[in-house]
């Protein structure tokens, strides 16, 4: 039993290697099995959460990474239930991304998804995370706008916290730029 554990972490290693490569190239530091986005630094969240291709393949080569097994793997090679994957978990990730920037700001609550491993989030996605896609942090009494969100009708709460994302990107940016710690 022992020797399985031992295999399959070893497994997720090379994983993690695999899939990190192009962000320890470009970002700088380590990210292993066990990096969740929690960890990230602000610079690498700031990068990830730009609009632009480079962001999109950052986030994309990891995914791909994951799925299937190829370090350089090609979107446009994949068949297209294969595409719908990727795309599915991009998006997901993206959001998580997102909530953990506007959460270091204090703009949203805790998002649990921040503390599960990325590499955990892009495997166990259909059985733990699909159904979780839509859902976002509620915003948190700190924000200048929470009276507001209080009266929002709740199930128009998810699309209230979604239209603060461009300003969060900004908010998050400038404090990046300036140098300012979470």
């Amino acid at each position: 039993m022992a020797q399985v554990i031992a295999l399959d972490e070893g497994r997720k290693k090379v994983q993690a290697r695999r899939a990190f490569r192009l962000w320890e190239r470009r970002f700088g530091g380590t990210f292993d099995e066990k990096t969740t986005i929690r960890d990230l630094p602000d610079h690498v969240l700031a990068a990830l959460v730009q609009t632009g291709e480079a962001a999109h393949v950052a986030i994309q080569s990891v995914i791909l990474a994951v799925l299937t097994g190829e370090e350089k793997a090609n979107l446009d090679n994949l068949p297209p239930q294969q595409k719908i994957r990727v795309i599915d978990r991009a998006l997901f990730l993206l959001d998580r991304i997102r909530f953990e920037c506007m959460q270091r700001l204090g703009w949203v609550e805790d998002d649990e998804a921040a503390r599960v491993p990325i590499l955990e989030l892009i495997e166990a996605f259909d059985e733990r995370f699909a159904h979780r896609q839509n859902e976002t942090p509620a915003l948190t009494e700190r924000h200048p706008r929470y009276q507001e969100f209080l009266q929002t009708f709740e199930a128009d709460r998810s699309s209230f916290v979604r239209r603060l994302i461009p300003e969060a990107i900004e908010a998050f940016r400038a404090r990046v730029q300036s140098g300012e710690k979470s």
